[in-house]
Order: C-alpha cells, then sequence, then structure tokens
C-alpha cells in the first residue's frame, strides 16, 4: 500500500481521472517489454547505447540510490563528459518507462530501486542496441 500511495503522489497532477492511474502508471510496477516506436524514433540516438551503458556503470556506484543520491552524481557526470542532458534523461525515461512521459527520472530511479533500474537500462540496450 506504501507503494501505491508514493506513485498515487508522484503522478497526481499528470491524471485527470482515477481509471486513468494504471495505464499512467503500469510502469512503476512492470517494466515495459517494448519501447513507443515514436520516442524511440525521437530520442534514442546513435550514441544512446553507448551512453546508457556509461549511465549504467555511474548508477552501480551509487550506494545511497535516492533522489539526493543519485541526482548530484548523475548530473556531474552528465557535464564532466559534456553529453547534452536532455539526450541522455530522455534516452533513461525510455529505457525505465518505454515511452516518452512520467514524473522527473530520479523519482522513477529511486522508486524503482538501483537493481531495477539497473536491469531496465540494460534491457533497453539489448533491445533498442
Amino acid at each position: 500500500m506504501e507503494q501505491i500511495t508514493a506513485v498515487v503522489h508522484l503522478m497526481k497532477d499528470r491524471v485527470s481521472f482515477v481509471k486513468e492511474l494504471w495505464d499512467l502508471c503500469s510502469f512503476f510496477f512492470i517494466a515495459p517489454t517494448e519501447y513507443d516506436a515514436k520516442t524511440v524514433k525521437k530520442r534514442w540516438k546513435d550514441y544512446s547505447a553507448k551512453q546508457m551503458t556509461e549511465l549504467a556503470e555511474v548508477l552501480e556506484e551509487i550506494d545511497d540510490f535516492s533522489i539526493e543520491g543519485q541526482e548530484p552524481i548523475v548530473m556531474k557526470w552528465v557535464e564532466e563528459k559534456e553529453y547534452k542532458l536532455g539526450d541522455i534523461m530522455n534516452a533513461f525515461r525510455l529505457a525505465l518507462v518505454g515511452i516518452g512521459k512520467g514524473p522527473g527520472m530520479f523519482d522513477i530511479s529511486a522508486f524503482l530501486g538501483k537493481e531495477e533500474t539497473l536491469r531496465r537500462l540494460h534491457a533497453a540496450i539489448a533491445a533498442l542496441g
């Protein structure tokens, strides 16, 4: 029940009716098995697999997987690598959610936890190349 309450809190501003909740929130509980083709075409670049592999390595080293534990480390990595933040976050969202919508990425990854976040990242890299 605690997880459901947390998801509803994260998504309450994105939902107009209760009946929309599952369609918009199911990714919190079920990993994507396919990826939205339109979003893949727009957001998954030739270099996305390389960047997501590097991101997975960065995330693997984080002990505190809370929002506060992840965000500064990932943002510093993006800055040091001189990557475009939009490219990283959009590919990260696609990998974890399967579509191009949802709450903040660190909200999602903190909710999913380290193991599930990494599993979804690796699955997307394998599926999308």
